[in-house]
C-alpha cells in the first residue's frame, strides 16, 4: 500500500580542500496518516499522524583530477589561460615571442620586446615602442612619435627639408637668409633680395636675365650676348677700321698723326655710349727679341689708351695690355702677315 508523507529538511556541504569535503543533512517527514509505524493510534485520545526524523554526516572525495580545456596538463582552475596551451612558469599562458611577456598581456606577441613597453620591441633604444615610434631605426623624441630634430628647430628630420640648419616650418625646415620668400635651398642668391622667376637672383637691369647669369648685370641686355646689350654694328666697324688704321712710329710708341682721325672716331662713340668699356690689347709679329716685343706691345697699348684719355674718356672705361708675339692673326713667315700681326685690338666690353 502506498504511504505519503512530506518531508522537510536542511543541508550542507563543507569543502575541506579540492578533494574532500564533509555534508550533514537533516529531514523531518509528516505522513498523511498514522500506520506507517504499523501502530493504530486511532483509539488513543491524542491521534497523531506518523512522522519521523532522518540525519546524516558523510565524507566525499573526489577522484577526478579536473578540466583541462586546452590540453596543456594545467587544470582550467589553476590556468590563467584555460583555453589557450601555455606552460607552467608563464600560469598556463603561452608566451609566442619568447620574451617573458605572456601573450593576453603582451601588446606585440610576435615579436621580442621588453615588459617595460608591454612586450613591444625598442629598435633604436629611444624608450618608444616601434609600433608607436614613427622613425624605429632612429632615436627620436617622444613628441615627435619617435622621430629625431637634428637641427633642433622642432621638426622632425623625416619633413625638414634642412635637417641640418634650423629652419622655420614655413619652409619645411629650411631658412630663407635674404628675406626674399625664398627658401635658400631652392635660392641661387640666397644673400641677394630675388624672385622666384629668376630662381631667387636680382635682375638689377631688368633684362630678364638674372644678375648672377648676366655679364652686364646693370645694363639691359640681350639673353643672345649673356645679358649684355648688342654691340653697334657701326660701333663695331669702327673698332675694326682703329686696328687696321692705328700705325706707330718704326720700333717705338708714339702714334702717327694719320692715324688720330681712327682713334677720334673711337673716342666718339664711347662719348655717345656711356655702357661701352673698352679693352685695348696690343700685339707684334716675331720679329727680333721676344721680351722687348712684349715690352712694346704693353706701350703701344698704352699709348692709345693715354690718347682716348686725352679725349676725354674717363680712364676707369679702358683698360689696356700687351702680349707680345702670341696671338698671330697671320703668318709671320711673310712681310704681309707681320704687318698683321704689328696691331692694336678695341673690343667693346660692359
Amino acid at each position: 500500500m502506498l504511504k505519503f508523507g512530506f518531508p522537510v529538511g536542511w543541508g550542507t556541504m563543507l569543502n575541506i580542500n579540492e578533494r574532500f569535503a564533509v555534508s550533514l543533512s537533516s529531514v523531518h517527514t509528516f505522513m498523511v496518516d498514522d500506520n506507517m509505524d504499523a501502530v493504530d493510534n486511532s483509539d488513543q485520545s491524542e491521534n497523531f499522524t506518523d512522522r519521523f526524523l532522518f540525519s546524516s554526516i558523510g565524507a566525499h572525495y573526489n577522484f577526478s583530477k579536473g578540466k583541462d580545456t586546452d590540453g596543456d596538463g594545467i587544470l582550467d582552475k589553476e590556468d590563467e589561460c584555460p583555453e589557450t596551451k601555455g606552460t607552467l612558469e608563464n600560469g598556463g599562458c603561452p608566451d609566442t615571442d619568447g620574451d617573458g611577456v605572456v601573450d593576453k598581456l603582451d601588446a606585440c606577441p610576435n615579436a621580442i620586446g621588453s615588459a617595460a613597453l608591454g612586450g613591444c620591441p625598442d629598435t633604436d633604444g629611444d624608450g618608444i615602442a616601434d609600433k608607436d615610434d614613427t622613425c624605429p631605426k632612429v632615436k627620436g623624441i617622444e613628441a615627435l612619435d619617435g622621430c629625431p630634430v637634428s637641427d633642433g628647430d622642432g621638426i622632425a628630420d623625416k619633413d625638414d627639408t634642412c635637417p641640418e640648419v634650423a629652419g622655420v616650418a614655413e619652409f619645411n625646415g629650411c631658412i630663407d637668409t635674404d628675406k626674399d620668400g625664398i627658401a635658400d635651398n631652392e635660392d641661387i642668391c640666397p644673400n641677394k633680395v630675388g624672385s622666384k622667376e629668376m630662381n631667387g637672383c636680382p635682375d638689377t637691369d631688368n633684362d630678364g636675365i638674372a644678375d648672377n647669369l648676366d655679364k652686364c648685370p646693370t645694363v639691359a641686355g640681350i639673353a643672345a650676348n649673356k645679358g649684355c646689350p648688342e654691340i653697334k654694328k657701326e660701333d663695331a666697324k669702327v673698332m675694326e677700321m682703329a686696328m687696321k688704321g692705328l700705325f706707330f712710329e718704326s720700333g717705338s710708341t708714339k702714334i702717327k698723326t694719320s692715324s688720330f682721325n681712327e682713334l677720334d672716331n673711337i673716342a666718339d662713340v664711347m662719348t655717345t655710349n656711356k655702357t661701352y668699356n673698352l679693352i685695348i690689347e696690343g700685339y707684334t709679329d716675331s720679329s727680333g727679341d721676344e721680351a722687348k716685343n712684349l715690352a712694346l706691345s704693353k706701350d703701344r697699348a698704352k699709348a692709345a689708351k693715354d690718347y682716348l684719355v686725352s679725349k676725354g674718356i674717363a680712364e676707369n672705361r679702358l683698360t689696356s695690355n700687351g702680349y707680345g708675339i702670341a696671338k698671330p692673326v697671320a703668318d709671320n713667315k711673310t712681310a704681309a702677315g707681320r704687318a698683321k700681326n704689328r696691331r692694336v685690338e678695341f673690343n667693346i666690353k660692359f
